[in-house]
């Protein structure tokens, strides 16, 4: 995809946290430097594996 100039990816479902590949796709689209969006209802933000998720990307962006 970032070969072909996608900038900006977004991610939605049905639940897109529980999508047992979500984890590797989330990581792997940030590494190519895309912009992530993800639409989720919220339900699997307390499972500590997400919230670390979300935190690794965001420390990776600080200078």
């Amino acid at each position: 995809m970032r070969d072909a100039g996608v900038l900006w990816l977004q991610i939605t479902g049905g639940e897109a946290l529980i999508d047992r590949e979500f984890d590797a796709a989330y990581e792997y689209a940030h590494q190519l430097g895309m912009m992530v969006q993800v639409s989720s209802n919220g339900s699997s933000l307390r499972k500590a594996p997400i919230r670390e998720l979300f935190a690794r990307s965001a420390l990776a962006l600080m200078p």
